[in-house]
């Protein structure tokens, strides 16, 4: 449908296409002045490694019981969270990142 509207769109499913995929986005906005669609296909395992080592910061107000079963895997297997972010993550976080 964006298509249909004179946008730019593209679907990835590689992530050895996402880098190029992007780059052809911005640079139709830059120079057509339009918007660009770019649809990622997300593997939900490596999402979650992903989110549990990287995004912590962002997605740490969460409470604990809400996290994917996977990512609180991921988390508690240790390493995955900075101990920088131990102390701004949602409380119930705590017990579960100091058991390793």
């Amino acid at each position: 449908m964006i298509k249909e509207f004179g946008c730019h769109t593209e679907f990835v499913e590689r992530d050895a296409e996402l880098k190029p995929a992007l780059k052809r986005a911005f640079d139709f906005v830059r120079k057509e002045s339009k918007p660009a669609f770019v649809e990622v296909f997300v593997d939900p395992d490596v999402l979650q490694e992903i989110w549990a080592g990287l995004l912590t910061a962002g997605m740490g107000s969460i409470p604990w019981d809400e996290l994917p079963e996977e990512g609180q895997r991921i988390i508690e297997a240790g390493g995955m969270v900075n101990m920088m972010y131990a102390q701004i993550v949602h409380p119930s976080w705590q017990p579960h990142l100091f058991k390793f």
